[in-house]
């Protein structure tokens, strides 16, 4: 069996082979292997490109159950949906569980290696190009939450350590704190009184968790079984 290269080696070998083989009036869609998509997910999405000036596409992430061990993770998940939809559909954003571009648009984009996922480097090219993105808000992936505080502190810190290795790469965006951010939390707390417990003690102990046995994630960085499909 072949060495496991991670997400971003993969996305980067089939970007860069189409664009060498010239396909580049081609949608290239991408969908992470650990979630499912609504039936409908794939219309939604492509049929954002009738617009001829959009070039990439992007679902919403929504959780697939919110019962008791994995509150927290759901409601983290509903909260970054509910901050998506506050911000509209036409805020250039990037999910990288689902996504789509034209990669003739995109075809002097190149990955760089490191923790710094895929989408996050796609939406900065975009910003920096001006390019039109559009989030198909129907184009709905279902996303199993983790099931346990250790896979909650994996998912939520990997960010994290991605953000701290990128430096002034790829600088934090400053609409985390606006109001869209305060909306999406209400929003999201008014739909979850009983998930917003469960988010604020998942927080507080992978904060505990990342004091006492901090991990160092790699671009190999495989999730956690609990929250796989």
């Amino acid at each position: 069996m072949p060495a496991r290269r991670g997400k971003i080696a993969t996305v980067k070998t089939c970007h860069e082979d189409l664009v060498a083989q010239g396909q580049l009036q081609d949608i290239i869609v991408f969908i992470d292997a650990d979630v499912t998509i609504e039936s409908h997910a794939l219309t939604a999405l492509l049929t954002e490109f009738d617009d001829a000036d959009v070039v990439a596409a992007t679902g919403l992430s929504l959780p697939n159950r919110r019962r008791l061990g994995c509150r927290g993770t759901a409601f983290q998940i509903a909260l970054a949906a509910n901050f998506a939809q506050e911000l509209g559909p036409d805020f250039t954003r990037i999910e990288g569980r689902l996504y789509a571009y034209r990669l003739g648009a995109l075809a002097d984009f190149h990955l760089q290696a490191g923790l710094i996922v895929e989408d996050t480097q796609i939406t900065e090219f975009l910003v920096e190009h001006k390019l039109r993105v559009k989030s198909a808000f129907g184009a709905v992936i279902d996303v199993t939450p983790a099931a346990s505080y250790w896979d909650f502190y994996k998912q939520t810190y990997r960010g994290y350590q991605a953000a701290a290795l990128a430096g002034p790469r790829f600088p934090a965006r400053t609409y985390m704190t606006t109001a869209f951010a305060r909306r999406a939390l209400l929003r999201t707390v008014r739909g979850d009184p009983v998930g917003a417990v469960a988010y604020t003690a998942a927080r507080t102990v992978a904060a505990f968790l990342h004091r006492v046995r901090p991990v160092t994630f790699t671009d190999q960085f495989l999730p956690s079984e609990s929250t796989k499909v």
